[in-house]
C-alpha cells in the first residue's frame, strides 16, 4: 500500500516489495534483505512444499525471520507515524 498510495510503484513480486520499500527509504537495507531471504522461504514453502525441510523451516523461524519480521513491522510503524 505504501509503494502505490505514496509513490506511485507497482511491484512484481514478494521479494520485490522489500527491495522497492529500500530504494525509497521506508525501510532499512539490512531489513530489506532478510525480509526478501524470508519471502524465498515462504516460496518454498509453498511452492515446493514437498521439499520443505521442517528443521530448516524451524531454525530460520526461530533465528532471524523472526527477528526481521519484527524490525520490519517496527520500521514501517515509524515510516506511517513520520509521514501521516
Amino acid at each position: 500500500m505504501i509503494l502505490e498510495k505514496k509513490f506511485g510503484v507497482t511491484v512484481e513480486s514478494y521479494r520485490d516489495v522489500f527491495r522497492k520499500l529500500v530504494l525509497h527509504g521506508v525501510i532499512d537495507p539490512d531489513t530489506g534483505k532478510a525480509m526478501e531471504e524470508a519471502a524465498s522461504l515462504r516460496n518454498m514453502i509453498v511452492h515446493r512444499y514437498w521439499q520443505i525441510d521442517d528443521e530448516r523451516i524451524y531454525r530460520e523461524a526461530k533465528g532471524n525471520n523472526m527477528a526481521a519480521i519484527e524490525s520490519f513491522v517496527s520500521e514501517v510503524r515509524n515510516y506511517v507515524s513520520k509521514d501521516c
